[in-house]
């Protein structure tokens, strides 16, 4: 049995660049070597990839629904239209990678690397993303509502129209990072940190707001606190400070 998984894994490893439309559900290709592979559309629910390099592989509207990914290199590769579902992420690193219009529905993400990624109107409701890096990604219109994204570093990312709503945001990096428009009704940034974040438009209503800090923040309002949960920990700017801020917890 080992020696058939092994053949079959160099069989999808020699044909990497014809395994569009593929049928690999379930497939045994842990630490498999499809860098630059062409998977465009390929079925690969529940598929065993963890380790694997996939580095600038095509998986562009691929199955991957349930699919176990960790650890896997998909620096720069395309996953755009693709569903991954209920997929195990944990430790890969996505760096680059091309996400667009992806659905991670309950995907597990925690640990990667996200960094410069593209994730422009994916779908990441109730994805777990704890203690990743997206740093300068680009999420825009990005459905995060319910996910968790504990300790998670979001530095100069561009998150324009996202929805953080019931999000758990604890310890989350925001600084710098373009929130305009975002909405963040009823989510928790205990102890956030958006120092320099562009919070034009951005909408706090009944977030947990306590301990976050918004030092520098631009074009940032009185009316955005309003019903935003706050205490003597929370740190703003000197002008919210000074003009009263009605509906607030304090």
């Amino acid at each position: 049995m080992v020696d058939e998984l092994a053949a079959e894994k160099r069989r999808v490893e020699a044909n990497k660049k014809y395994l569009g439309k593929a049928s690999l559900r379930e497939a045994g290709l842990s630490e498999a070597r499809l860098n630059g592979a062409l998977m465009k559309e390929a079925d690969l629910v529940r598929a065993d990839l963890a380790g694997a390099n996939l580095q600038e592989a095509d998986l562009s509207r691929a199955d991957l629904f349930q699919a176990d990914l960790r650890n896997a290199n998909l620096r720069g590769a395309n996953l755009s239209k693709a569903n991954l579902s209920e997929a195990n992420l944990s430790g890969a690193n996505l760096t680059g990678a091309i996400l667009g219009k992806t659905d991670l529905t309950a995907a597990i993400l925690e640990n990667t690397v996200c960094d410069i990624a593209d994730f422009r109107q994916a779908i990441l409701y109730e994805a777990e993303f704890d203690s990743a890096s997206l740093r300068g990604a680009n999420l825009r219109k990005v459905d995060f509502s319910k996910s968790n994204l504990r300790n998670s570093h979001l530095e100069g990312a561009d998150l324009r129209r996202a929805n953080f709503d019931g999000a758990h945001l604890e310890g989350i990096n925001l600084s710098k990072a373009d929130l305009s428009g975002a909405t963040f009704h009823g989510a928790n940034l205990t102890g956030a940190y958006l120092s320099g974040a562009n919070l034009n438009k951005t909408v706090f209503t009944e977030a947990n707001l306590a301990g976050a800090v918004f030092r520098y923040a631009l074009n940032m309002t009185p009316e955005q606190m309003q019903s935003a949960h706050m205490d003597e920990t929370t740190k703003i700017p000197q002008h919210i400070k000074d003009k009263p801020i009605l509906g607030t917890e304090c």
